[in-house]
């Protein structure tokens, strides 16, 4: 029995120990102030939140990028596929304030009714980033020179062939030395135009192939495609005189039915106030040109250079001037051809008729 005893002394003098730990850590627990405490709490909190900011970069890093469409869509309170709203679309201007936009003072192309062809903006290249806006191209104003008379003979032809810029001569038909200097320009590689005689008013004559408007309409359409003959290679013409010609409206109106089956432009030299040219071409819905300054009424150097000058104002104001001169005045070929450098250093560019009527400028 005594040891029964002390068996059970043993036993309970070995759980004190255990009772007394637990009991510690209560009184341990039970000891932490409450600035412990809160420190403690804010120590959990800060970690929770820690883990959970770790969490949500892990999430986005892990997002493909093709679900950026989708949430900028989402954001924007449209769905992927969903059309914009479009821009709203600026007025038209009132025709009162576009009018006068599309008129050219003085000669040059006309097409349709509308003097002159106007000046379109330039517009930016398809592929240009939106929202950027395009540099202004400047674009130099062309001199176009016209020589007439050609056709009388080669050597009054060559200066002129010499002056390294386009240059459109206009060569007169059926005389000795028409089919050569049209082959001589031709290979020269400038532009060549038929020089079309016709009726004047002071009863000068023309030459051979005069348009008179004693002809009927066969007999005018034969003279014209005998004239056209004799100068191979044109892709123009203009009129030779033709103050009275250019006003008989029964005569143009055949020229310009001509000019249209065979695919030729026509340049109105505007010899006379009264021309009716304009006037039919629009009646035809047909492009024409019309001369904008003679280079040598007089042979004089001071009025050739005064001339040109007055060609360049044009040329500034309306983008291109149609200068003509004539074969026999030599003085216009040595000027030409030692100013043409400068001129070019001034701004302009040598432009023939077909590139003119064919850009609208």
């Amino acid at each position: 029995m005594r040891k029964n005893s002390g068996s059970s002394k043993q036993t309970q003098s070995k759980r004190k120990p255990a009772g007394s730990r637990s009991g510690s850590r209560r009184s341990s627990g039970a000891s932490l102030t409450p600035a412990a405490k809160r420190e403690r709490f804010v120590r959990n909190i800060t970690a929770l939140l820690a883990v959970i900011v770790l969490a949500l970069a892990g999430i986005y890093l892990l997002i493909p990028s093709g679900t950026d469409q989708s949430i900028a869509a989402r954001d924007s309170g449209r769905g992927v596929g969903e059309s914009e709203t479009p821009l709203p679309v600026p007025a038209e201007p009132r025709a009162d304030e576009s009018a006068g936009a599309a008129e050219e003072s003085g000669s040059g192309y006309r097409d349709s009714g509308v003097t002159g062809a106007g000046k379109s903006a330039e517009t930016p290249a398809s592929g240009e980033p939106e929202g950027e806006a395009a540099l202004p191209v400047k674009i130099r104003p062309k001199l176009v020179v016209v020589i007439d008379d050609v056709g009388y003979n080669v050597e009054g032809l060559k200066p002129f062939l010499e002056i390294p810029v386009p240059v459109t001569f206009a060569v007169l038909p059926r005389l000795d030395y028409s089919r050569e200097t049209a082959r001589l320009i031709s290979d020269a590689g400038q532009e060549l135009i038929l020089h079309l005689p016709m009726e004047s008013q002071n009863g000068q004559d023309p030459g051979p192939g005069t348009l008179r408007s004693n002809m009927s309409g066969d007999e005018l359409l034969r003279e014209i495609q005998g004239n056209a003959a004799t100068v191979p290679g044109i892709i123009g013409m203009n009129n030779h005189m033709g103050s009275k010609g250019t006003e008989d409206r029964r005569i143009v109106r055949e020229v310009l039915e001509y000019a249209r089956r065979d695919s030729l432009f026509f340049l109105d030299s505007r010899t006379s106030p009264q021309t009716v040219v304009p006037e039919i071409a629009r009646d035809m819905n047909m492009k024409i040109l019309e001369r904008d300054i003679f280079l040598d009424n007089s042979q004089d150097t001071g009025y050739i250079m005064e001339a040109l000058e007055k060609g360049k104002a044009v040329a500034r104001d309306q983008g291109h001037a149609i200068l003509i001169g004539h074969v026999w005045t030599e003085e216009l070929a040595e000027i030409l051809l030692e100013n043409y450098p400068f001129i070019m250093e001034e701004g302009f560019d040598f432009a023939t008729l077909s590139s003119i009527i064919m850009k609208g400028e």
